[in-house]
């Protein structure tokens, strides 16, 4: 496993909680923004019109935001790798991204593999049980094979976030010294803060006043409450990225497995008008 980064201090400390709020008040802010644009952008899914140009309105606006998100945290990740760390901590990030083609392979393969295994168990306890995973705002279908080239156009997408996380998570958060329960659960709130900021927005004024705070479209409470199932998912997603990195050393394995495993998911729950 490749090496953790030391402890920030002085500028490293500062730039390094800057980040954390930062990106934070980004993911707050643009996601309304974000679910609005994909009302513009997919016109025939957002309408209930057939299509098989990402037809799921629901879904259209967290692959915006998390494209977004993703790709500022990218910036953002590597801006302070080339600003804010030495010598020794641009080697120890260089080692934890690099993968040769055969690793590359390897790890595409592997992630398959996985995400074959975890519907193929789910599908034999519903087989026996006829149960499948339900807890709170989550529900995991078995396999849907009809929606399986729907997951194929949003993994491309949505992989940008994920790979975005685990570069967080493993190049950023997770310092030497920091016990890993603590450093999952920050990483978890890292993660998922802008988006908790807009629940507790929407539900503080319903509280307040009596009427949620996003009222400007039909859509937008729709979207808000899309959220109570987001938010699980990707609080849990720093966890498997971290786990994953502990086992390989690299940042790869861990959003390939829960990218693939997750937009199933979400794929799977979602209304999807395909022209079948």
């Amino acid at each position: 496993m490749a090496d953790a980064l030391p402890s920030p201090s002085g500028k490293a400390k500062t730039v390094f909680w800057v980040i954390f709020f930062l990106t934070a008040f980004i993911a707050s802010v643009s996601f309304i923004p974000m679910s609005n644009l994909s009302l513009r952008l997919f016109t025939d899914a957002s309408t209930r019109v057939a299509t098989w140009f990402f037809p799921q309105r629901m879904n259209n606006a967290v692959m915006l935001w998390a494209l977004l998100n993703g790709t500022i945290g990218l910036v953002i990740f590597f801006i302070s790798n080339k600003f804010f760390h030495n010598s020794d901590d641009r080697t120890v990030i260089e080692r934890m991204i690099s993968l040769s083609k055969m690793e590359i392979g390897k790890t595409i393969i592997l992630s398959l593999l996985v995400f074959l295994s975890y519907f193929g168990i789910l599908s034999l306890v519903y087989y026996i049980f006829h149960v499948d995973y339900r807890i709170l705002f989550i529900g995991v279908r078995t396999f849907q094979p009809d929606v399986l080239i729907v997951w194929l156009m949003y993994i491309p997408v949505f992989f940008l976030f994920f790979l975005s996380n685990s570069l967080r998570v493993n190049g950023s958060i997770f310092y030497k010294g920091i016990g890993e329960i603590r450093g999952m659960l920050f990483s978890g709130l890292a993660t998922t803060l802008g988006l908790i900021i807009i629940l507790l927005i929407q539900y503080v004024c319903l509280l307040l006043t009596g009427k949620i705070f996003w009222t400007e479209t039909n859509l937008q409470w729709l979207y808000v409450n899309l959220l109570f199932g987001v938010v699980p998912m990707i609080f849990i997603l720093p966890i498997f990225n971290r786990y994953f990195y502990r086992m390989t050393g690299r940042v790869y394995l861990g959003p390939l497995v829960t990218c693939f495993i997750f937009i199933m998911i979400l794929s799977s729950n979602t209304v999807c008008y395909i022209p079948l």
